[in-house]
C-alpha cells in the first residue's frame, strides 16, 4: 500500500514538475533562470574572494581618522540582493555606494539620495517635482576576484567626494 502512495505522490510530483517550472517562469516568478548566477553562489563568490572582509574594514578606518562617524554602513544577510550599503550625508544629499547581486552578477552602485525620502514621500515627490528622489551616478559589474585595494581606495574616495568628477574611479570613466 505505502508503494502505491508513493508512486501516486511520485506521479504528481512529476507531472506539476511539467506545468510549475513553465509557469513560474512565465510570470517571472522563478529566482533563478538558466544562464543567470545563483545568488548563493555569488554570495560564496563575494565572501571567498575576501571581498566583504576588505569592504568592512574600511569604514572604521576611515571614521577612526575622521575623529567622527562619517560613512555609515549598513550590512545584509543571503539570500538577500543587496550585500551592503555605505553611505555619508553632505549638505542637503545623502551619498550611496551599495554592493548588490543582480542576475548577471555582481554591482557596485553610486547613487545620491535625498534625506527623508521614504518610499511614499519618494513617490510624492516624483509626482510633485517630477525628479527621482533617487539619483543612480553609476554602475558597473564587478569581477570580485579582480578588485584590488587602488579599486577600494577609489570607491571609497568617490563616495567621501560626494561624487566629484575629478574622484570618479577609472573603471566607471571607461564605461560610461
Amino acid at each position: 500500500m505505502m508503494n502505491g502512495s508513493k508512486d501516486k505522490s511520485s506521479a504528481g510530483a512529476n507531472a506539476s514538475q511539467h506545468w510549475i517550472r513553465p509557469l513560474l517562469s512565465r510570470l517571472d516568478l522563478v529566482s533563478h533562470a538558466e544562464g543567470e548566477k545563483n545568488p548563493a553562489e555569488l554570495w560564496d563568490e563575494l565572501a571567498r574572494t575576501g571581498l566583504l572582509d576588505r569592504l568592512r574594514a574600511l569604514p572604521s578606518l576611515i571614521n577612526e581618522e575622521a575623529g567622527r562617524h562619517l560613512v555609515h554602513e549598513q550590512w545584509f544577510l543571503p539570500p538577500q540582493r543587496v550585500v551592503c550599503t555605505f553611505t555619508l550625508r553632505k549638505e542637503k544629499l545623502q551619498y550611496g555606494m551599495q554592493l548588490v547581486l543582480r542576475r548577471t552578477g555582481p554591482f557596485l552602485v553610486f547613487y545620491t539620495k535625498k534625506p527623508g525620502t521614504s518610499s511614499r514621500a519618494h513617490s510624492l515627490y516624483r509626482y510633485i517635482s517630477g525628479t527621482p528622489a533617487i539619483d543612480v551616478r553609476s554602475r558597473r559589474l564587478l569581477r570580485p576576484a579582480e578588485v584590488s585595494e587602488a579599486d577600494l581606495q577609489e570607491w571609497f574616495s568617490y563616495l567621501l567626494s560626494g561624487f566629484e568628477e575629478s574622484f570618479q574611479p577609472r573603471a566607471f570613466r571607461a564605461s560610461a
